[in-house]
């Protein structure tokens, strides 16, 4: 079986440093969308899928510095 290495896997064995992913989100305010807004200063967001009868949970970290 052939194994096909990208170009950042390849680096990542040369250099030992990997591509950081980049999370994707929306976020809405007010039937606004903020996205765009406050991205830069998103350090964290967190997401939790509670049980039956729970309402899920959402937070957002900003960077406030």
């Amino acid at each position: 079986m052939a194994e096909i290495n990208s170009t950042a896997q390849v680096t990542s064995a040369l250099t030992g440093v990997s591509d950081v992913l980049t999370p994707v989100f929306t976020l809405w305010y007010l039937q606004k969308n903020i996205t765009s807004d406050i991205a830069p200063y998103v350090t964290r967001v967190t997401w939790s899928d509670n049980i039956k009868n729970e309402s899920d949970t959402i937070e957002v970290e900003l960077d406030d510095t």
